[in-house]
């Protein structure tokens, strides 16, 4: 990708939480902002030959710039290579769950689920045996029993 004169704008944190690569995205994101978000669980999921999961919390996401989906598309091809299990988007509301569907039906992923409840995303998780112990401790919410 070429150089490009726009300073990155979205603020994310990755960080492991168990066998969950767990993302949180805060504000509306740049295709600068979104190119190293990519990058960085890219790097942090590259070594990782047991079965996992991935969360993006975006309850505090504001959308993006209309270039992100074609950027998505190529993290979506990489990640079926992976041994990511399912990935699960936590939005806030319907409303951000309708944009953030659209984006996803464009992208044609398996295993993607949508939620607008902390309690859902860690049950979606035990349904594919992922361990949500830590992951309940980040979201603060109780593990599904």
């Amino acid at each position: 990708m070429a150089e490009s004169p726009f300073a990155p704008h979205g603020q994310y944190r990755v960080f492991w939480c168990g066998d969950v690569l767990y993302s949180e995205l805060v504000g509306t994101f740049n295709e600068e902002a979104i190119v190293r978000y990519l990058d960085e669980m890219k790097t942090m999921a590259s070594d990782r030959k047991t079965r996992w999961g991935r969360m993006a919390d975006m309850r505090r996401w504001d959308g993006g710039t209309p270039g992100a989906a074609a950027l998505f598309k190529g993290f979506a091809d990489w990640i079926k290579t992976t041994q990511c299990k399912v990935s699960v988007q936590l939005l806030p509301d319907s409303f951000r769950l309708a944009i953030a569907a659209q984006t996803a039906q464009k992208l044609n992923t398996n295993h993607l689920y949508q939620v607008t409840n902390p309690q859902e995303a860690l049950q979606v998780f035990a349904d594919y045996q992922i361990a949500t112990s830590a992951l309940a401790t980040t979201l603060q919410v109780p593990a599904p029993q």
